[in-house]
């Protein structure tokens, strides 16, 4: 599973009616599964008993909720299996049914109905806030929210033994006195009448406090409220706003989980086919005390609708804590490139930057992080972070291109570890390392034919130019071949000659409904269907864009390639080997080499756009050393090449000063 680490250890299976518990040994993982192989046949709720750890004697550092979504053959005749996009919600039932359901998790199916009956998309969702809630023998309930069926569901529950940046109280839902969930917009009675003050209190031994609002609007009148509309709620604590949020997603276009059928790249109130639906936190620490009665109230956008038939659907819930227990501290939340997980295919593969996202998890401001970070089996390398960020929040942290010689092509790991906050010690040490496994991005010739179509949609700021552009940039975001402000309805064809490096083919479509989409065929003037094909310049042959997905890719897409190396830089030439140390270095480089044959050699170091910096010949033998001073180049990474007489060795190298 992406977030396991690896470090699952079942030392016991117990059954509980139709869960699975399996037990780690303390201080690694207990994975929890409720619900495996059901099939979401009818609209309504789908429950299951679980045994949960013990939480009331046990901490965890982290808890994940893993759902899983699959497909399954409908038979023949079956009416409405189209597996549309649907709302889906997970509630945990307190033990005996005491007390409120609490949603843990909101997740929208995807138009899936073209997807094969093995297909499976896994979301991963932080609910470590409800530990209070994951204790004794409890229910978990998913409620389906479609008429259309031809879903699978499984569900997990990962506990990671540890100490959480701050225990968690209470969680309590607002509202919870009265119907919670599902509220009519711009009809009569008002939204407001259904969403008064309520009053709450942070009981010790809570100190801290936060708000959580997750809210979707659904149904569309002739206004197209509540779905494709953009409305905001403003936040009151005794009857003083301290915030207002717009519920939107403008990013529906690059979902990663695409090619859907369907209108997925819309934007959407809050929501987008076939993703989760994200939480909005508000801090509420310095508003509020402890024992002292305070008021909250959610109060709508204004609005009246012309037909009525739109709602809201509302979960807002209030966590109390004690004092965080660190104030220095940070931890590695997720690692977004290079990755393997579903969530982060646009992202993905790589040959650059890694991306990996971080969280300040002590009370003091994080102004400072060291990074070690590389392949595993290469040579590590170092970056120190600086920035902001307050407690709790996180950050996506891009690093400096790895330069570790990796041993081959197959599948790999990626290892990230943080130190020294803020320059000091850092005081919980579990939540510093983090790993993945992905695979390297395509090795492409280096002289490219581009075939372009563009459709007839305008760009909305200059209707003589089309919509959609390409470019292709180098590993330092320098571009190196171009195609903008392009006519409508043309084929243009390139010739792209690249030298030695890592590249990312930039496609970007600016009202994100891709090159070649269905709904164009409802329309009264049919746009035409674009396409983007690549070919080796050379051979003809035709070059595969595992992003591109036949035009249909929203807001557009990367695509990260490598010309002249894989991302490894392997050796070329058999029974050869090279090794360069210190790498990276200050531009003093030691070159060991082992070859088939003594022979003259070339010794060639190229910048990334493929400018030759240095050049040197020697006659070698067999066996041999060589010291390398590249003192005087700029900072960076290069390109190390050693020709031979019959082929080439290679090598990525960084000089960082």
């Amino acid at each position: 599973m992406n977030k396991r680490f690896n470090i699952l250890l079942a030392i016991g299976i117990f059954f509980f009616l139709n869960t699975q518990l399996i037990q780690a040994a303390p201080g690694d993982t207990t994975l929890v599964v409720p619900i495996s192989g059901l099939k979401m046949t009818y609209t309504g709720n789908y429950d299951s008993l679980l045994v949960l750890p013990d939480t009331a004697t046990h901490s965890y550092r982290k808890i994940y909720l893993h759902y899983i979504l699959g497909r399954y053959s409908c038979p023949a005749g079956t009416q409405y299996c189209g597996a549309w996009d649907y709302l889906t919600s997970v509630y945990i039932l307190p033990a005996k049914h005491k007390g409120d359901s609490v949603e843990l998790a909101r997740v929208i199916t995807p138009y899936a109905s073209s997807m094969p009956n093995t297909w499976t998309n896994e979301y991963v969702i932080d609910i470590t806030d409800y530990a209070p809630l994951l204790k004794d023998s409890s229910t978990i309930r998913v409620n389906y929210g479609g008429y259309s069926f031809g879903f699978t569901l499984k569900i997990e529950l990962e506990f990671i033994a540890g100490t959480p940046p701050r225990n968690t109280v209470g969680v309590k839902n607002i509202y919870s006195s009265r119907t919670h969930g599902t509220f009519w917009y711009g009809s009569t009675p008002s939204i407001e009448t259904y969403l008064p003050a309520d009053t709450v209190t942070m009981a010790s031994p809570a100190t801290n406090a936060m708000l959580r609002v997750v809210a979707t609007g659904h149904g569309s009148d002739s206004n197209n409220c509540s779905e494709f509309c953009a409305a905001y709620y403003q936040l009151l604590l005794n009857n003083t706003m301290i915030s207002q949020k717009t519920l939107w997603r403008n990013d529906c276009g690059i979902n990663d989980f695409y090619q859907q059928p369907g209108t997925w790249p819309f934007q959407r109130a809050n929501w987008c086919p076939g993703a989760k639906v994200l939480p909005i936190d508000h801090e509420l620490t310095s508003y509020v005390a402890p024992n002292t009665p305070f008021s909250v109230n959610l109060n709508w956008q204004p609005y009246t609708s012309p037909g009525g038939g739109s709602n809201y659907v509302i979960e807002a819930q209030l966590f109390t804590y004690t004092a965080p227990n660190f104030t220095l501290d940070a931890s590695l939340e997720d690692i977004k490139s290079p990755s393997k997980q579903n969530a982060y295919y646009r992202s993905n593969a790589i040959c650059s930057n890694p991306v990996v996202i971080i969280r300040n998890t002590g009370s003091t401001t994080l102004t400072s992080l060291t990074f070690t970070y590389g392949i595993r089996g290469g040579s590590p390398q170092t970056y120190t972070w600086t920035g902001s960020l307050p407690f709790m929040q996180t950050q996506e942290v891009t690093l400096p291109a790895t330069a570790v010689n990796f041993p081959a092509l197959s599948e790999q790991n990626f290892d990230v570890s943080i130190s020294a906050p803020n320059g000091g010690t850092d005081q919980y040490s579990a939540n510093d390392k983090i790993s993945s496994t992905f695979n390297y991005p395509p090795q492409f010739p280096s002289k490219i034919a581009i075939k372009f179509r563009t459709n007839a949609t305008t760009d909305t700021t200059n209707s003589q130019h089309s919509e959609t552009n390409w470019r292709i940039v180098d590993a330092l975001g320098n571009v190196v071949a171009s195609r903008v402000d392009n006519p409508i309805n043309t084929i243009m064809n390139d010739t792209v000659t690249l030298a030695y490096g890592c590249y990312t083919f930039q496609v970007t479509v600016q009202q994100c409904d891709g090159v070649n989409w269905w709904l164009y065929a409802d329309y009264t003037v049919n746009p035409g269907v674009g396409y983007i094909l690549f070919r080796n310049a050379a051979t003809n042959a035709s070059v595969t864009l595992p992003h591109y997905n036949g035009g249909d890719f929203g807001c557009g897409f990367n695509e990260n390639f490598t010309v002249g190396y894989y991302m490894d830089v392997p050796n070329l030439v058999k029974d050869a080997s090279l090794d360069i140390f210190p790498n990276p270095s200050n531009g003093s480089f030691t070159v060991n080499y082992d070859l088939p044959s003594a022979q003259l050699v070339n010794i060639q170091v190229y910048s990334t756009v493929g400018k030759e910096v240095y050049n040197r010949q020697i006659d070698s033998g067999v066996s041999n050393s060589q010291e390398l001073d590249l003192s005087a180049l700029a900072p960076g990474i290069y390109l190390f090449e050693m020709q031979l007489k019959d082929n080439r060795l290679m090598r990525r190298i960084v000089i960082a000063k």
